[in-house]
Protein backbone atom coordinates (compact mmCIF):
# COMPACT_ATOMS: atom_id res chain seq x y z
CA UNK A 1 0.00 0.00 0.00
CA UNK A 2 1.20 3.08 -1.13
CA UNK A 3 0.54 5.65 2.40
CA UNK A 4 0.88 8.90 0.46
CA UNK A 5 2.07 10.22 3.55
CA UNK A 6 3.10 14.14 4.10
CA UNK A 7 7.14 15.07 4.48
CA UNK A 8 6.72 15.40 8.15
CA UNK A 9 5.24 12.19 8.73
CA UNK A 10 7.71 10.54 6.38
CA UNK A 11 10.45 12.04 8.28
CA UNK A 12 8.89 11.31 11.68
CA UNK A 13 8.86 7.69 10.11
CA UNK A 14 12.53 8.11 9.17
CA UNK A 15 13.70 9.04 12.95
CA UNK A 16 12.34 5.95 14.28
CA UNK A 17 14.79 3.95 12.01
CA UNK A 18 18.52 2.68 13.16
CA UNK A 19 21.05 4.36 10.30
CA UNK A 20 22.69 1.44 9.13
CA UNK A 21 24.58 3.24 6.61
CA UNK A 22 28.00 2.43 7.77
CA UNK A 23 27.62 -1.54 7.88
CA UNK A 24 26.12 -1.34 4.67
CA UNK A 25 28.74 0.86 2.96
CA UNK A 26 31.62 -1.16 4.48
CA UNK A 27 30.66 -4.84 4.52
CA UNK A 28 29.41 -4.55 1.09
CA UNK A 29 32.72 -3.65 -0.25
CA UNK A 30 34.09 -6.79 0.89
CA UNK A 31 34.44 -9.61 -1.65
CA UNK A 32 34.99 -12.74 0.45
CA UNK A 33 36.70 -14.09 -2.27
CA UNK A 34 39.41 -11.89 -3.03
CA UNK A 35 39.54 -10.79 0.47
CA UNK A 36 41.05 -14.43 1.35
CA UNK A 37 43.98 -13.49 -0.56
CA UNK A 38 45.61 -12.70 1.90
CA UNK A 39 44.89 -14.86 4.25
CA UNK A 40 46.05 -18.73 3.99
CA UNK A 41 43.47 -21.57 3.35
CA UNK A 42 42.62 -22.23 7.22
CA UNK A 43 42.13 -18.68 8.11
CA UNK A 44 38.26 -18.16 8.71
CA UNK A 45 38.72 -14.12 9.07
CA UNK A 46 37.63 -13.49 5.35
CA UNK A 47 33.83 -15.35 6.14
CA UNK A 48 33.50 -12.61 9.03
CA UNK A 49 32.67 -10.27 5.72
CA UNK A 50 29.67 -12.70 4.40
CA UNK A 51 28.67 -13.15 7.89
CA UNK A 52 28.02 -9.28 8.55
CA UNK A 53 26.55 -9.03 5.03
CA UNK A 54 23.87 -11.73 6.07
CA UNK A 55 23.86 -8.92 9.41
CA UNK A 56 23.31 -6.00 7.18
CA UNK A 57 20.11 -7.45 4.90
CA UNK A 58 18.19 -8.78 7.67
CA UNK A 59 18.94 -5.02 9.25
CA UNK A 60 17.60 -3.74 6.39
CA UNK A 61 14.52 -5.93 6.73
CA UNK A 62 14.09 -4.43 10.38
CA UNK A 63 14.16 -1.44 9.44
CA UNK A 64 11.97 -1.95 6.71
CA UNK A 65 9.31 -4.19 9.30
CA UNK A 66 9.27 -0.72 11.65
CA UNK A 67 8.37 1.40 8.94
CA UNK A 68 5.54 -0.45 8.36
CA UNK A 69 4.37 -0.85 12.00
CA UNK A 70 4.85 3.02 12.36
CA UNK A 71 3.14 3.49 9.26
CA UNK A 72 0.15 1.79 9.80
CA UNK A 73 0.04 2.87 13.06
CA UNK A 74 -0.45 6.45 11.88
CA UNK A 75 -2.48 5.41 9.24
CA UNK A 76 -5.19 3.79 11.54
CA UNK A 77 -4.93 6.34 14.01
CA UNK A 78 -4.43 9.94 12.71
CA UNK A 79 -5.24 9.69 8.70
CA UNK A 80 -8.86 7.83 8.56
CA UNK A 81 -11.46 10.17 9.34
CA UNK A 82 -12.73 7.45 11.47
CA UNK A 83 -9.59 6.02 13.11
CA UNK A 84 -9.75 2.12 13.71
CA UNK A 85 -7.30 1.03 16.92
CA UNK A 86 -8.62 -2.90 16.24
CA UNK A 87 -7.13 -2.70 12.85
CA UNK A 88 -3.84 -0.40 14.33
CA UNK A 89 -2.98 -3.15 17.05
CA UNK A 90 -3.49 -6.54 14.37
CA UNK A 91 -0.87 -4.51 12.04
CA UNK A 92 1.05 -3.42 14.32
CA UNK A 93 1.78 -6.44 15.95
CA UNK A 94 2.25 -8.54 12.69
CA UNK A 95 5.57 -6.33 12.64
CA UNK A 96 6.66 -5.99 15.42
CA UNK A 97 6.74 -9.75 15.39
CA UNK A 98 8.43 -10.06 12.52
CA UNK A 99 10.91 -7.55 14.00
CA UNK A 100 11.76 -9.31 17.05
CA UNK A 101 12.59 -12.31 15.11
CA UNK A 102 14.69 -10.89 12.61
CA UNK A 103 16.64 -8.87 15.83
CA UNK A 104 17.26 -12.33 17.32
CA UNK A 105 18.68 -13.79 13.62
CA UNK A 106 20.91 -10.69 13.11
CA UNK A 107 22.42 -10.90 16.35
CA UNK A 108 22.85 -14.39 15.34
CA UNK A 109 25.20 -13.36 12.57
CA UNK A 110 27.20 -11.22 14.12
CA UNK A 111 28.03 -13.65 16.65
CA UNK A 112 28.79 -15.87 13.94
CA UNK A 113 30.99 -12.99 12.25
CA UNK A 114 33.01 -12.70 15.72
CA UNK A 115 33.75 -16.76 15.55
CA UNK A 116 35.43 -15.71 11.97
CA UNK A 117 36.72 -12.46 12.66
CA UNK A 118 38.89 -13.85 15.72
CA UNK A 119 39.47 -17.42 14.24
CA UNK A 120 38.32 -19.04 17.12
CA UNK A 121 37.81 -22.71 17.18
CA UNK A 122 34.74 -24.63 17.85
CA UNK A 123 35.71 -26.81 20.46
CA UNK A 124 36.65 -23.68 22.47
CA UNK A 125 33.12 -22.46 22.56
CA UNK A 126 31.88 -26.11 23.86
CA UNK A 127 32.18 -25.27 27.28
CA UNK A 128 30.29 -21.76 27.12
CA UNK A 129 27.40 -23.88 25.82
CA UNK A 130 25.05 -23.83 28.68
CA UNK A 131 21.95 -25.78 27.28
CA UNK A 132 21.90 -27.53 23.91
CA UNK A 133 19.75 -24.70 22.62
CA UNK A 134 21.77 -21.79 23.67
CA UNK A 135 21.59 -19.05 21.54
CA UNK A 136 25.09 -18.70 19.61
CA UNK A 137 25.11 -14.55 20.93
CA UNK A 138 25.02 -15.92 24.73
CA UNK A 139 27.87 -18.37 24.04
CA UNK A 140 30.21 -16.11 22.06
CA UNK A 141 29.27 -13.36 24.88
CA UNK A 142 30.25 -15.22 27.69
CA UNK A 143 33.65 -16.50 25.87
CA UNK A 144 34.39 -12.92 24.75
CA UNK A 145 34.38 -11.67 28.61
CA UNK A 146 36.80 -14.69 29.65
CA UNK A 147 39.19 -14.31 26.79
CA UNK A 148 39.04 -10.61 25.34
CA UNK A 149 37.73 -8.48 28.19
CA UNK A 150 39.12 -5.57 27.19
CA UNK A 151 38.34 -5.70 23.48
CA UNK A 152 36.38 -2.78 22.20
CA UNK A 153 33.85 -5.55 20.77
CA UNK A 154 33.68 -7.22 24.23
CA UNK A 155 32.12 -4.16 25.45
CA UNK A 156 30.09 -3.27 23.17
CA UNK A 157 28.72 -7.14 23.56
CA UNK A 158 28.20 -6.03 27.87
CA UNK A 159 26.44 -3.27 27.00
CA UNK A 160 24.08 -4.71 24.90
CA UNK A 161 23.15 -7.89 27.31
CA UNK A 162 23.09 -5.30 29.87
CA UNK A 163 20.49 -3.18 27.79
CA UNK A 164 16.53 -3.22 29.46
CA UNK A 165 15.11 -3.19 25.58
CA UNK A 166 17.67 -5.62 24.01
CA UNK A 167 16.90 -8.09 27.16
CA UNK A 168 12.53 -7.21 26.90
CA UNK A 169 12.71 -7.54 23.30
CA UNK A 170 14.70 -11.14 23.45
CA UNK A 171 12.21 -11.94 25.96
CA UNK A 172 9.16 -10.99 23.80
CA UNK A 173 10.86 -13.36 20.72
CA UNK A 174 12.01 -15.95 23.18
CA UNK A 175 7.96 -16.18 24.40
CA UNK A 176 6.65 -15.82 21.07
CA UNK A 177 8.82 -19.36 20.20
CA UNK A 178 8.94 -21.38 23.34
CA UNK A 179 5.79 -20.37 25.38
CA UNK A 180 1.95 -18.81 24.33
CA UNK A 181 2.79 -15.48 22.38
CA UNK A 182 2.21 -12.55 24.79
CA UNK A 183 -1.33 -10.98 25.31
CA UNK A 184 -1.85 -8.10 24.00
CA UNK A 185 -4.44 -5.19 25.83
CA UNK A 186 -7.35 -3.88 23.64
CA UNK A 187 -7.66 -6.75 21.56
CA UNK A 188 -10.61 -8.05 23.90
CA UNK A 189 -10.65 -11.44 26.31
CA UNK A 190 -7.48 -13.21 26.56
CA UNK A 191 -6.18 -16.00 28.27
CA UNK A 192 -2.84 -17.44 29.39
CA UNK A 193 -1.75 -21.13 29.13
CA UNK A 194 1.29 -21.08 30.42
CA UNK A 195 3.75 -19.59 32.64
CA UNK A 196 7.45 -18.96 31.89
CA UNK A 197 9.02 -22.28 33.42
CA UNK A 198 6.32 -24.06 31.06
CA UNK A 199 3.86 -25.31 33.37
CA UNK A 200 0.16 -24.92 32.66
CA UNK A 201 -1.65 -22.66 34.11
CA UNK A 202 -4.93 -23.89 35.84
CA UNK A 203 -8.22 -21.70 35.84
CA UNK A 204 -8.66 -22.68 39.38
CA UNK A 205 -8.18 -20.60 42.21
CA UNK A 206 -7.46 -21.02 45.59
CA UNK A 207 -9.64 -18.91 47.60
CA UNK A 208 -9.23 -20.49 50.82
CA UNK A 209 -8.51 -23.17 53.03
CA UNK A 210 -10.53 -24.57 56.18
CA UNK A 211 -9.88 -27.34 58.24
CA UNK A 212 -6.93 -28.32 56.07
CA UNK A 213 -9.10 -28.54 53.26
CA UNK A 214 -8.44 -26.09 49.99
CA UNK A 215 -11.52 -24.29 48.72
CA UNK A 216 -11.06 -23.06 44.91
CA UNK A 217 -13.37 -20.98 42.39
CA UNK A 218 -13.49 -20.14 39.34
CA UNK A 219 -13.85 -16.10 37.48
CA UNK A 220 -15.22 -17.37 34.52
CA UNK A 221 -15.89 -15.03 31.05
CA UNK A 222 -13.34 -12.47 33.11
CA UNK A 223 -10.04 -13.53 30.97
CA UNK A 224 -6.59 -12.68 32.28
CA UNK A 225 -4.85 -9.74 32.69
CA UNK A 226 -2.76 -9.15 28.88
CA UNK A 227 0.82 -8.81 28.75
CA UNK A 228 1.68 -5.50 26.78
CA UNK A 229 0.32 -2.48 25.42
CA UNK A 230 1.40 -2.81 21.73
CA UNK A 231 3.26 0.62 21.73
CA UNK A 232 4.92 -0.74 24.76
CA UNK A 233 5.93 -3.20 22.16
CA UNK A 234 6.73 -1.18 19.52
CA UNK A 235 8.85 0.88 21.90
CA UNK A 236 10.91 -1.89 23.29
CA UNK A 237 12.18 -3.86 19.69
CA UNK A 238 12.59 0.25 18.18
CA UNK A 239 15.18 1.11 20.75
CA UNK A 240 17.15 -2.54 21.00
CA UNK A 241 17.32 -2.18 16.87
CA UNK A 242 19.04 1.40 17.32
CA UNK A 243 21.50 -0.67 20.19
CA UNK A 244 21.87 -3.62 17.73
CA UNK A 245 22.96 -1.00 15.00
CA UNK A 246 25.66 0.73 17.94
CA UNK A 247 27.00 -2.76 18.92
CA UNK A 248 27.10 -3.91 14.97
CA UNK A 249 29.09 -0.08 14.44
CA UNK A 250 31.97 -1.52 16.76
CA UNK A 251 32.14 -4.61 15.45
CA UNK A 252 32.65 -3.18 11.86
CA UNK A 253 34.96 -0.97 12.70
CA UNK A 254 37.05 -3.65 14.59
CA UNK A 255 36.78 -5.68 11.84
CA UNK A 256 38.28 -3.02 9.48
CA UNK A 257 41.02 -2.69 12.27
CA UNK A 258 41.80 -5.87 11.50
CA UNK A 259 42.13 -6.24 8.06
CA UNK A 260 43.71 -3.22 7.81
CA UNK A 261 46.94 -5.27 10.38
CA UNK A 262 47.02 -7.74 7.27
CA UNK A 263 47.73 -4.74 4.69
CA UNK A 264 44.00 -4.72 3.69
CA UNK A 265 42.54 -1.13 2.94
CA UNK A 266 39.36 -0.27 2.09
CA UNK A 267 38.59 2.74 -0.83
CA UNK A 268 35.54 4.04 -1.95
CA UNK A 269 35.14 1.62 -4.51
CA UNK A 270 36.02 -1.46 -2.65
CA UNK A 271 39.43 -2.38 -1.01
CA UNK A 272 42.92 -2.65 -1.68
CA UNK A 273 45.87 -5.62 -0.52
Amino acid sequence: MDFDFDDATNQRISSYLADISYVKNTVFKLDPDYLSIPFGPESNIPLASICLQDYANTMQSVNYGLSLAHSWKIYYREKLKEPNEDAAIVTMKYYIEDVAFRLYSAAEYLANSIIMMLDIPPSDLTEYRKTPNSSLKIIVGLYLVDNYPDNPITKAIISLKDSIYWKKANSYRNDLVHYQPPTIKNLGIVYKARKKNQAWVNRWEKTSSDLNQEVFGLSAGGGDTADYFIDELLDIVQHANFELVDTSNVIVKSYVSLLASYGIKLTETGFTI
